[in-house]
């Protein structure tokens, strides 16, 4: 395991505000990224650090949500209902059909919400009185993220040689099948995590477009990328960045010229104290297309020297099979 992340670090201002010759060298650059690592790292994103700072603060105070999340939370009416509260060890990603390990216990709880007006799967929230104001700061985290999301995917296209808002008809607001996780790693014995019957969460690829992920700037890390030179390399926190990737539907779309990559979150280098790994926290924001979306090869990425891999699909079939064979 490489001790060091290679994930390169990227000054997004430069997309946000710059010349047009700026937004075209970020999102080229992002491109690099992706096509060559699958991840990035965001700086200066424009995402409010108070956001931020107020989200992890209502999961991480010493008077968690999860006891009361475990005691108000409705059940989904089917594994395909990614919303609310999922207990510890029920989602299993070594489930996924792709699945590269052995299923084994994941040590993680979560809680998972998309937008508020989804007659699909809406949102399933404890009462106000239990945990106030716990839906008014992930609404607006939700949808401070796609706002983020959004410029990203303008970046990346001009970096793939399309229009700027290409994908901004595949990824609609009024649709909007994005899906927001908070994530909870609860502190677990460091032997347990090594001795290959329990981990955090299970090396895997997400399904979608892309994930924007926070982590606790001073939290507990454990998340790792593959890459195939150096094997497994940590992605720690980075002061004030946003880690981006891409998921399985964006590599079909770019027809594997971009790369989904395969990550996982294990023990932290730095060990654990008196034998235990402190909890952790981290907040992904996962980017789907629209729910009658087709997905077919990009133009600019497929002609004489490099044939179409697949054929076109609709996207929101691929990836809810993927993901309801987790539970």
């Amino acid at each position: 395991m490489t001790t060091s992340s290679i994930v390169p670090i990227i000054d997004f201002s430069l997309f946000l505000h710059g010349t047009p010759s700026d937004r075209l060298q970020t999102g080229t650059a992002i491109f690099t990224s992706f096509r060559d690592i699958g991840f990035v790292y965001l700086t200066n994103h424009g995402i409010p650090s108070s956001t931020i700072t107020s989200a992890f603060t209502m999961v991480t105070t010493p008077s968690s949500p999860s006891p009361r999340l475990q005691k108000h939370r409705p059940p989904p009416p089917s594994a395909s209902h990614h919303r609310g509260y999922s207990s510890v060890g029920l989602e299993k990603v070594s489930l996924y059909p792709d699945a590269t390990s052995a299923p084994t216990f994941e040590c993680k709880e979560s809680f998972d919400i998309g937008r508020e007006d989804d007659p699909i799967t809406p949102n399933i929230w404890p009462p106000e009185d239990i945990l106030p104001g716990f839906q008014e700061t992930n609404v607006h985290l939700f949808t401070t993220l796609r706002k983020t999301a959004v410029e990203v995917l303008h970046a990346l296209a001009l970096g793939l040689g399309l229009e700027e808002e290409f994908f901004e008809k595949f990824h609609s607001e009024e649709e909007c099948c994005n899906q927001l996780r908070l994530l909870h790693y609860p502190a677990v014995k460091e032997k347990d995590l090594h001795s290959g019957g329990t981990t955090r969460i299970a090396e895997h690829t997400d399904k979608g477009t892309i994930t924007l992920l926070l982590q606790e700037e001073d939290g507990v890390g454990g998340l790792e990328v593959w890459d195939e030179a150096a094997g497994w390399v940590q992605a720690p926190s980075v002061k004030g960045a946003v880690l981006v990737n891409i998921g399985d539907l964006l590599m079909m779309w770019s027809n594997d010229v971009l790369k989904s990559t395969r990550h996982r979150v294990v023990a932290p280098k730095e060990g654990g104290e008196d034998g235990w790994i402190r909890r952790r926290f981290s907040i992904p924001y996962f980017v789907a297309v629209d729910k009658d979306a087709v997905v077919e090869c990009l133009e600019t990425c497929c002609g004489p020297e490099r044939e179409r891999k697949y054929e076109p699909v609709k996207a929101w079939d691929y990836i809810v099979k993927a993901m309801s064979s987790s539970y």
